[in-house]
């Protein structure tokens, strides 16, 4: 039987496995929403063109959706932009109208649900 210390510890250890495969400017891009800068501190990221508000980066990387003070629920964060994110989570999950989005080693977001369709979840950070 797994104990939530080995299932954690599991889930960090993944979430370092597949950080450490990206790109340092994905690494630079996911510190930058993560961990927003100061008001006034420069923020120039080289972007790449795109129709949408920010774009978008391909992660597939685990985390977890913060839904209450004693309830989670597992999720795969399919890509991310300065604006929001796209995860999977399952259909059963429920939500609430605010939440926190965390990556493993990398901390946490507010967010709140934009879309959902089937296991698929689109994320505005508030």
């Amino acid at each position: 039987m797994t104990t939530k210390d080995e299932t954690a510890s599991d889930r960090k250890r993944e979430a370092a496995q597949k950080l450490s495969s990206m790109s340092a400017d994905d690494l630079e891009l996911i510190d930058s929403i993560f961990n927003p800068p100061a008001e006034g501190e420069d923020v120039s990221v080289c972007f790449r063109t795109e129709k949408r508000r920010a774009v978008r980066m391909p992660t597939l990387l685990p985390g977890f959706l913060l839904v209450g003070p004693a309830a989670s629920h597992r999720c795969i964060i399919r890509d991310l932009s300065a604006t929001g994110a796209r995860v999977s989570v399952s259909r059963k999950a429920k939500l609430q109208n605010e939440m926190r989005l965390f990556i493993e080693t990398k901390g946490g977001r507010r967010v709140r649900p934009v879309w959902r369709k089937g296991e698929a979840l689109g994320l505005e950070f508030i």
